[in-house]
């Protein structure tokens, strides 16, 4: 999603940019602030539950997607695909921080390589310091 913005910012230019900015990078970006804390006592717990790892999705997301479609008749879609995944959750605090930081790398990657650069000092240094901040342990 990340490469497909910033190509889609690339192409559009400035408008794109700034909605871009104002509507998902700054409000998204500290997310990561509303995660809840997990001990690690608590995180080895979780990775030990076998009840936690039973009847999940085998195979990481879209390796086998396009081949095993769920409810295939030759039975070979019981692990489940991409392509027809039932799962649905919220996104988690961390992941918005996560897209976001893709996010800014791949528009660093693209749009900094003119001189008349939609990224600024003024744009970026705001936004690496909120990085900077939200990844403070």
């Amino acid at each position: 999603a990340a490469i497909a913005l910033s190509d889609a910012i690339v192409a559009y230019g400035p408008t794109l940019f700034q909605s871009t900015l104002e509507e998902i990078l700054k409000p998204n970006l500290s997310a990561a602030r509303q995660q809840p804390p997990m001990t690690k006592e608590e995180y080895l717990k979780r990775q030990n539950d076998i009840q936690a790892h039973t009847d999940s999705q085998l195979y990481s997301c879209g390796s086998l997607a396009p081949k095993l479609k769920k409810n295939r008749k030759d039975g070979a879609g019981r692990i489940g695909g991409c392509s027809s995944c039932l799962v649905n959750r919220p996104k988690q605090p961390w992941e918005a921080t996560d897209g976001c930081i893709y996010l800014l790398r791949e528009l660093m990657a693209r749009i900094c390589q003119n001189e008349n650069s939609l990224l600024t000092d003024a744009v970026l240094v705001p936004l690496v310091e909120e990085i900077m901040d939200v990844c403070r342990v």
